[in-house]
């Protein structure tokens, strides 16, 4: 889960590659773990584009705690004539 995480904020601070090439050895031993290590764990990388204080602030009680987001778009395709109706936040 810290592979990408920052080695000042008690990571490992990996090699995308090397990320990447570890969570698809562990979901070949255990499917389930390799999707927890491959979503939780690639957060730490998504906030290396953000301000560093927000790493500052995510890890500064405790290197172990983890990040998520919702990746899945929130809202509603209509089929109608022609096409579809959308709404929701994209």
């Amino acid at each position: 889960i810290r592979l990408l995480q920052p080695e000042k904020h008690g990571g490992l601070e990996v090699h995308p590659r090397e990320f990447a090439e570890t969570v698809m050895a562990t979901a070949a031993l255990d499917p389930a773990a390799g999707w927890v290590n491959g979503v939780v764990g690639v957060h730490p990388y998504q906030l290396a584009y953000a301000d560093p204080r927000v790493g500052d602030e995510i890890w500064a009680d405790d290197v172990d705690t983890w990040v998520a987001s919702p990746y899945a778009p929130q809202g509603v395709a209509v089929p109608t004539d022609g096409g579809y109706i959308f709404t929701g936040r994209w």
